[in-house]
């Protein structure tokens, strides 16, 4: 079955499953609302009848609500997981499509001094990140960018490869915890600040034995005052307990420091690790991630839900119910001596928890990635120094208007020379190399029938802007980007570069020679990679250098006064010229 006909089966299934779940819910409301109405009245008939009757039947009456409670609280988050299952497969459906600008865009992590993000657009509109995230927590994205960042080793790529592979395939398993993360993140977002003020201990000094004092000495006052005074006395039981709270209340909020917003996230991710534990996966990085989730043999999800459950009864100092309990106990106070404990307990694992959480939802996108494109396929990460691809694409294209193409080139001491017309896909193609060598540095699908490559740094200077406030115009920021080139080739035997239009900051003389010295110093430093440019005297280098430079192009056609690319590599220096023509067909004389 084809992936858009299981999509589309899938949207179908749960909104019939959503309609179904939306009506148990509505009846259950109205179910709920007469169950209390009935309850109240019960209670009040009872009590006339005798008041040990009436207050048995309080409690019954609250543990028969409460299950009412639980089980319209229980329809509703699966209505909603339903909904949102729905809307995932929606949002598939419109991927398949070429629509992706409902995902998130990675801006934050948006880089412009980092070697190749930017001009590859990893990050931002229409980018690598935006097309493959389906990630809901700030820690999957941040793990997300990293892997796109180039940041794993070369023997680390296989056991990402193989973790995304098992996960390929576990539509159900990767939908389901997709909308379960969804559900609970949506309103609050759990940062690295989060993490750090999990480091961060009370000054308050705890004594438990307080939680038995205050207590004791309110109830103690209250039973000598109804027994000598008047009843308007009662209140000084209390003074105490509220002097009490009070002195500790500033400590309290700066311990606290406003986490109990995150509680309901918390309870979302208590879910999410539940169901990241009750998978038995095989893949060894997958096992190992999983792992990481468990203390003591205790997995983190009933961990993270107590502190759910902490930040709760600490939220509730700041409603009326909260006041009042205060005051009959140290009810602040002792929630704060139970964070405390908590986080003595977990501080440095749920650094871990949180970050292994974050690399399974960054693999299970790309999983998402993979299963959405059974064409592409998973590269071999090789010794040999060479880059071998069949029909390799642009995976940002789509696959209706992407052209693909095949390549081969070593990647040590060899530049190829890209030349060509204006749009006839240089650049495109520059692009091209450098996505399919990110996704597969991260264990990911490539946009390719086949691709074999050993491990490559790529480096690119591609867009250089100027920098005002550094005083720097867009000529010397590409010099500053080239110096950084070539100090990374001269330092390392596995640098990729992508140049496009070198040097196009300066006159065309100037521009020449300034090239041709640039790459005959890459050869000198056994350089690899692609060079686009306008400059068709550079192809004459191969003719000096034919085993370390090769020329290849893109060409247009003119037919009947219209241009037509067709975006294949050729070999050889381009023979196609279309500024004229592209300039009289926008109506400027020429």
């Amino acid at each position: 079955m084809q992936v858009k006909q299981i999509y589309q089966d899938r949207k179908e299934a749960f909104k019939t499953e959503a309609d179904v779940l939306a009506l148990s819910e509505k009846r259950l409301s109205m179910f709920r609302l007469i169950s209390f109405l009935v309850f109240l009245a019960l209670v009040i008939l009872l009590f006339q009848f005798h008041v040990v009757t009436g207050l048995v039947s309080i409690y019954v009456a609250f543990f028969l609500f409460r299950l009412i409670v639980k089980k319209h609280e229980q329809t509703v988050y699966h209505h909603t997981i339903a909904k949102t299952l729905q809307d995932i497969n929606s949002n598939e459906l419109a991927v398949l499509e070429g629509e992706f600008s409902q995902h998130d865009k990675g801006d934050e992590f948006q880089d412009i001094t980092h070697r190749f993000t930017s001009d590859l657009d990893v990050y931002g509109a229409g980018s690598l990140f935006q097309y493959v995230t389906r990630c809901q927590s700030y820690f999957g994205k941040s793990a997300l960018a990293f892997l796109f960042q180039g940041n794993i080793y070369k023997d680390q790529i296989p056991e990402y490869q193989f973790a995304v592979k098992e996960l390929e395939p576990m539509i159900e398993w990767r939908q389901r915890f997709q909308a379960i993360s969804h559900v609970g993140m949506k309103e609050s977002q759990i940062d690295d600040s989060f993490l750090v003020w999990l480091q961060k201990d009370s000054d308050i000094g705890f004594k438990p034995v307080f939680f038995f004092i205050i207590p004791f000495i309110t109830i103690t006052l209250l039973f000598i005052l109804v027994k000598f005074l008047p009843w308007m006395s009662y209140l000084l039981a209390f003074v105490p307990a509220g002097i009490f709270a009070m002195r500790n209340a500033e400590k309290i909020s700066d311990f606290e420091s406003g986490s109990s917003k995150h509680a309901n996230a918390l309870k979302a991710y208590a879910k999410a690790f539940e169901w990241i534990q009750a998978n038995d996966f095989t893949c060894r990085k997958n096992i190992e991630l999983k792992g990481l989730m468990i203390q003591d043999g205790v997995g983190a999800s009933s961990k993270i839900k107590k502190l759910s459950y902490i930040l709760r009864q600490l939220d509730m100092r700041y409603n009326f119910f909260g006041l009042i309990i205060n005051v009959l106990f140290p009810w602040d106070y002792y929630y704060s001596y139970r964070l405390q404990c908590w986080k003595n307990e977990h501080k440095v694992s749920g650094k871990v928890w949180f970050e292994s959480f974050g690399y399974i939802e960054a693999l299970s996108s790309l999983a998402t990635v993979a299963y959405n494109n059974p064409n592409w396929t998973y590269p071999t990460i090789t010794d040999d120094k060479v880059f071998h691809a069949i029909s390799i694409g642009h995976p940002l294209i789509h696959e209706t208007k992407r052209i693909a193409n095949d390549f081969h080139s070593a990647t040590e001491n060899h530049i190829k020379i890209v030349t060509g017309s204006n749009m006839g896909g240089k650049s495109t193609f520059l692009r091209t190399m450098g996505l399919n060598i990110v996704l597969a540095n991260c264990g990911s699908k490539v946009c390719a029938s086949s691709l074999s490559l050993p491990h490559l740094n790529v480096y690119t200077s591609m867009r250089t802007l100027d920098a005002l406030n550094e005083n720097t115009s867009s000529f010397y920021a590409e010099l500053k980007r080239l110096k950084t080139v070539l100090d990374a080739v001269d330092h390392s035997d596995n640098v990729y570069f992508l140049l496009d239009e070198i040097l196009k900051g300066t006159n065309s003389n100037d521009r020449h020679t300034g090239a041709k010295a640039l790459i005959k110093g890459l050869l000198k430093k056994n350089g690899a990679g692609l060079i686009s440019t306008h400059d068709l005297e550079l192809g004459r280098l191969a003719e000096e250098h034919p085993d370390q430079l090769e020329n290849v192009c893109f060409e247009v056609d003119i037919k009947e006064n219209e241009l037509f690319f067709d975006y294949k590599l050729k070999k050889g220096v381009s023979k196609s010229f279309n500024a004229t023509h592209l300039m009289r067909s926008m109506g400027i004389e020429v």
